[in-house]
C-alpha cells in the first residue's frame, strides 16, 4: 500500500490493483505505469494478492512469491485456489470500504474505490465485472488494462470447471463506469479484437496507437520516475538482448512509444467521471484491415487511427 504522508492530502480515492502473477510473483504493472498520477492526486494505492501463484509461487516463476520473500509474515497463508480469487478481491475492497476491527487505511476514509488490473489481471477483471460486479457492488469504477481474448474461467480445477465464452464483452447493465485500455499488442497478438464492443453510457474503449503490451517505461524507466524528469519522454532503443539481460530478453528492441501518459489521463478522467458524472470522451479505434488480421499503417509503418500521441504524429521511429 502507498498512501499520502499527510492525511489532509488524501483525495478520497483508493485504487486497488489486482496484482499480476504472470512471472510467478506479485507484480504491479499499473502502479508502475500510473504511479505519478496516483501520487500527484493524493490517491491511495493498494496491491491485492488475489491469486495462488503470488503466494505459493510456481515452477516457472522468478521464485519471489510471498512465502519465500517473507516466510515469517506470510508462511501461514493458505490460498484455496484461483476459483476463489474473485471473492478475495471483492473482500479486500470491502475491507477498505467498510473496515471492521482492522483499518487498512488507518484513519483515512475511502470515498470511492477503483479496481484496476493489467494483462492476465485484466482478463480476470473482465470475468469479475461480468459475473460478480453488480452482486458485490464494492467498486465505483474499473480500469481494464491490456486484456486478451476471452476471459479466465469463473471456476477451475480442483473445483468444478465453469468456463467463459471465447468472445467476452463487458456487460451493459453496470451502474459503474468502465475504461478498457488497449495497446496494439492486445488487439491482434493477444486476440482481443473479436471482443471489441461499442462505447455506451458506462463503457469506454481506448486503443492507443504506437504502443505495446509492455514497453521501455514499464520495464525500466518507471522505476525511477518521480514525475519531475522530462527525460522519461525520450525515445530509447534498448540494446541487443533486451532491457534486463538474464531476466527479460528479446532479440528486437523493446517498444519506446509509451502508453503510460494516456493511461494516466484515463485514470484521471475516470475519477472525474465517478465524481461529476461527466464521462470520458469516446476515442477513435485503431485501423485494421477488412479481414481483421493486420493493422492499416501510414507511410512510415505506424498504425492509423486510435488515440494519437506525438510519438506517432511526429514520428522519429517506428
Amino acid at each position: 500500500m502507498y498512501r499520502p504522508a499527510d492525511a489532509n492530502a488524501f483525495s478520497g480515492t483508493v485504487v486497488v490493483e489486482w496484482m499480476n502473477v504472470s512471472g510467478g510473483v506479485d507484480a504491479a504493472p499499473d502502479w508502475s505505469a500510473a504511479h505519478t498520477e496516483i501520487l500527484r492526486e493524493g490517491h491511495v494505492w493498494v496491491g491485492m494478492s488475489a491469486q495462488i501463484v503470488g503466494i505459493e509461487g510456481s515452477d516457472s516463476g522468478f521464485g519471489l512469491h510471498l512465502k519465500r520473500v517473507n516466510p515469517e509474515r506470510y508462511g501461514v497463508l493458505l490460498h484455496p485456489g484461483d476459483s476463489f480469487s474473485y471473492d478475495m478481491y471483492a473482500q479486500a475492497a470491502q475491507a477498505i470500504r467498510n473496515p471492521v476491527d482492522i483499518k487498512p487505511l488507518g484513519e483515512l476514509v475511502a470515498e470511492r474505490v477503483i479496481a484496476i488490473g493489467e494483462s492476465q489481471s485484466a482478463g480476470r477483471m473482465v470475468t469479475y465485472v461480468n459475473a460478480l460486479g453488480p452482486r458485490y457492488d464494492v467498486f465505483d469504477g474499473y480500469v481494464i488494462h491490456s486484456r486478451g481474448g476471452g476471459s479466465p474461467s469463473l471456476s477451475q480445477s480442483p473445483q468444478a470447471e465453469v468456463p467463459t465464452p471465447e468472445v467476452v464483452r463487458v456487460r451493459q447493465d453496470l451502474e459503474e463506469p468502465v475504461l478498457m485500455f488497449q495497446t496494439e499488442s492486445d488487439l491482434l497478438l493477444l486476440n482481443a479484437l473479436p471482443s471489441n464492443q461499442p462505447d455506451s453510457s458506462m463503457f469506454r474503449l481506448w486503443e492507443v496507437a504506437g504502443t505495446a503490451h509492455a514497453d521501455v517505461y514499464t520495464l525500466i524507466t518507471s522505476n525511477t520516475d518521480l514525475g519531475d524528469d522530462p527525460s522519461v519522454a525520450a525515445v530509447v532503443e534498448t540494446t541487443q538482448g533486451g532491457p534486463l539481460p538474464g531476466i527479460i530478453t528479446c532479440e528486437a528492441p523493446i517498444n519506446s512509444g509509451p502508453a503510460h501518459w494516456v493511461l494516466k489521463a484515463g485514470l484521471h478522467g475516470l475519477v472525474e467521471w465517478i465524481i461529476t458524472g461527466e464521462p470520458l470522451p469516446e476515442a477513435e479505434r485503431l485501423s485494421v484491415t477488412e479481414a481483421g488480421d493486420a493493422f492499416q499503417l501510414d507511410e512510415v509503418g505506424n498504425v492509423l487511427g486510435g488515440i494519437r500521441t506525438n510519438y506517432v504524429d511526429a514520428p522519429v521511429a517506428r
